[in-house]
């Protein structure tokens, strides 16, 4: 037998006393990143819904194609859509390649109820960085920048954005 008290049963409560104390103050923590990352979210909703408002023209995809005579894309396909009517042959078209910027018609090919596809005839090599740009009569423009891959490889279509 032991002589003196036993003091086991105080270290185990206080043990308990300073677990429960942690996970008060984890849930705290955890309510409040929750809290923070729900305002976040829907101030990134806000903006993103801002800057559709303020930009008529939305790019949906924009796919290269290649003919089998060249290595390289001589054509784009670039799906636009716009939640307002929007008059297209007012539109100007801006691609830039490695620094050099140039004006293109926009030349709508297929007419959808909710989307236009229009097409550019161009001469894109691989690894080309690239900025689209869609410039209404009114509005603000609408900026979409992709790259060419590395190797175009068998395929003759590309997708190129998204």
């Amino acid at each position: 037998m032991r002589n003196g008290k036993n003091n086991d049963g105080q270290v185990g409560i206080g043990t308990l006393i300073i677990f429960i104390a942690m996970v008060l103050v984890a849930s705290v923590a955890a309510v409040v990143l929750l809290q923070a990352s729900g305002v976040l979210s829907d101030r990134a909703m806000e903006e993103q819904q801002e800057e559709q408002v303020t930009s008529l023209l939305i790019v949906k995809s924009i796919n290269g194609i290649r003919t089998n005579v060249s290595d390289n894309v001589d054509l784009l396909k670039v799906k636009v859509s716009s939640d307002i009517p929007v008059d297209y042959s007012q539109v100007v078209v801006i691609i830039g390649t490695g620094g050099i910027a140039q004006e293109y018609p926009f030349v709508i090919t297929d007419r959808f109820e909710q989307f236009v596809i229009m097409e550019v005839t161009i001469d894109l090599t691989p690894e080309t960085n690239c900025l689209l740009q869609l410039m209404p009569n009114f509005g603000a423009a609408t900026s979409v920048s992709f790259q060419t891959p590395d190797s175009y490889g068998e395929r003759e279509i590309i997708l190129l954005y998204p």
